[in-house]
C-alpha cells in the first residue's frame, strides 16, 4: 500500500510540475504575441502624392510608429539614402514606403521614367531628345545612363560633304536597346535650342554619337573647342 501511495504522490507532483511548464509556455507564447502586435517600430509614410517617375527624398516622407507585426517585408526604414531614386508606381499619403517601389535611376532601362532622370539635372529648360542606334551600335553595350556624348551632323550640301559638331556636351539619360517595334536610341538630356538643332540636323543628314571620356567636364569640352577647325569639307560621292 505504501508503494501505491508513494507512486501516486510522484504521479501528482509530476503533473503539477507538467502543468506549471505548460502554463509557463503559454505564458511565454502569450506574451511574445501581445508584445509583438504592441511593440511598434518607425516606418516611413508617404505626406503628398508621388507620381510613377517622380525623384525621392526625405522630404517626401513622414516617420510614423506602427506595430511591428504590420510591418511588411521590404519595407524601408525611415533615414535610407534616397539619393538618385525615382517611384515606379503611385504612392498615396499614408502609404509605407517599400523597396519594391524605388528604383535607382542610374540602373534602370524604363524609360517612363525619364522625365525623373531630366528633374534630377536640376535644369528647368532640358528636354528629352533620341539619337537613332545606328550612331552608336558599336558601343551599345558600354554605354549607360549618365554617360557624357557629344553630337556630329554630316550631311552634303552642294555636292560637297561636310561634318559639324552640333552638340559639344549632353548627358545620357537612357538607352533603348532594339526590339520588334524600335531600332533603339540613346536618350540625351538636350536644352530646347539643342532640340531643335537636332531635330534640323537628322532632317539635313545624318548624326552620329561621340562617347566622351569619363570625368569630361563642359569647360573641358569648351576649351577643346576653340582649337577646333570648324567644318570638314570633301567632294560628294553622290549625283
Amino acid at each position: 500500500m505504501e508503494k501505491i501511495a508513494t507512486k501516486s504522490k510522484r504521479t501528482g507532483v509530476l503533473f503539477i510540475i507538467a502543468a506549471l511548464v505548460i502554463a509557463l509556455l503559454a505564458a511565454g507564447l502569450t506574451y511574445m504575441t501581445v508584445n509583438k502586435f504592441v511593440s511598434k517600430a518607425p516606418v516611413w509614410v508617404v505626406n503628398a502624392p508621388i507620381q510613377k517617375g517622380d525623384p525621392l527624398n526625405a522630404d517626401k516622407f513622414t516617420t510614423k510608429e506602427v506595430p511591428k507585426a504590420s510591418i511588411q517585408k521590404g519595407t524601408l526604414k525611415p533615414g535610407t539614402d534616397l539619393t538618385g531614386y525615382a517611384a515606379t508606381v503611385e504612392m498615396l499619403p499614408g502609404d509605407v514606403l517599400k523597396e519594391g517601389n524605388i528604383i535607382k535611376l542610374a540602373q534602370s532601362d524604363d524609360v517612363s521614367i525619364l522625365s525623373a532622370r531630366l528633374k534630377a539635372l536640376n535644369d528647368k529648360n532640358l528636354v528629352a531628345g533620341e539619337i537613332p542606334l545606328d550612331s552608336i551600335k558599336g558601343m551599345l553595350s558600354g554605354m549607360k545612363t549618365g554617360d557624357k556624348i557629344s553630337i556630329v551632323n554630316v550631311y552634303t550640301e552642294d555636292k560637297v560633304l561636310k561634318s559639324e559638331t552640333i552638340i559639344n556636351y549632353c548627358d545620357t539619360i537612357g538607352v533603348r536597346s532594339p526590339g520588334e517595334d524600335s531600332s533603339g536610341a540613346i536618350i540625351v538630356a538636350l536644352t530646347r535650342e539643342q532640340s531643335e538643332i537636332l531635330a534640323m540636323a537628322r532632317e539635313r543628314g545624318k548624326v552620329y554619337a561621340y562617347l566622351l571620356p569619363y570625368g569630361t567636364t563642359k569647360d573641358d569640352v569648351a576649351a577643346v573647342k576653340k582649337a577646333e577647325t570648324p567644318l570638314i569639307e570633301t567632294e560628294s560621292t553622290e549625283n
